[in-house]
């Protein structure tokens, strides 16, 4: 490579540490570049007096900035809440969306899952944002949305994004409470035939959702606990 390829700025800052490797070739000058993992700070890095920020750090300072919000809250459930997780103020705020999607990125990839999507709204902006994210980084998840209702007109379809039937998919949900959003989708795209792998949420709130789900046979990842923000937050659940 004769110069600096534009390709090294637009890697991720915390792909720059990375400990895998990948070989990534830039469309302009076909120049390939293989990341491994590098003991030095590379400019544009983001960092903490003890090192480099992580994705996930970075990420968990957002939440707390932008989606923990305090009061009285009715939930999805049902249920009353002093405190909600306001998720789409991250998943659509642009560091906060790439971060998410990065995250998710690692954790699906080395699953069996070829398409990734959920119920609307919560998990539109997640299975875009990872949709056009994994592509970039060469393992392309197409996203679904899962409509509340069937479409009365056009094509009168609930799952949307052209998910062919069989697909194994993933799914995603910003916050995860009673998982009843995560098990309207997966009946609807069980409809198709296709394969869970599994379900991936921003934050489990720990209230029954996980046992929900994994009784119905959908194990959930999530990238965060809300007692973990509610600590960080010095907030009483």
């Amino acid at each position: 490579m004769k110069q600096q390829c534009r390709l090294l700025s637009a890697i991720p800052p915390t792909e720059r540490t990375h400990t895998k490797k990948y070989n990534i070739k830039c469309r302009k000058c076909q120049c390939l570049l293989t990341l491994r993992a590098a003991a030095h700070t590379l400019p544009g890095m983001q960092t903490t007096p003890s090192g480099p920020k992580s994705a996930r750090q970075e990420l968990f300072e957002i939440l707390l900035e932008r989606s923990l919000l305090r009061g009285d809250f009715v939930l999805a459930s049902g249920r009353r809440s002093s405190f909600y997780l306001d998720v789409r103020r991250t998943s659509l705020h642009p560091r906060g969306s790439w971060l998410i999607s990065r995250l998710l990125l690692d954790a699906i990839r080395p699953t069996e899952a070829r398409a990734t999507g959920g119920l609307t709204l919560g998990a539109d902006p997640l299975a875009c944002a990872l949709a056009a994210l994994s592509s970039e980084w060469g393992h392309p998840l197409p996203a679904f949305l899962v409509r509340k209702k069937v479409k009365e007109h056009g094509t009168g379809a609930r799952v949307e994004g052209g998910l062919e039937p069989g697909t194994p998919v993933a799914l995603l949900e910003d916050v995860v409470t009673s998982g009843g959003s995560a098990l309207e989708a997966a009946e609807a795209v069980r409809e198709l035939g296709c394969p869970i792998v599994g379900v991936w949420a921003v934050v489990d709130r720990e209230q029954g959702g996980r046992e929900a789900l994994v009784a119905a046979g959908l194990p959930l990842q999530a990238l965060f606990t809300a007692r973990e923000l509610l600590a960080a937050a010095g907030v009483q659940p």
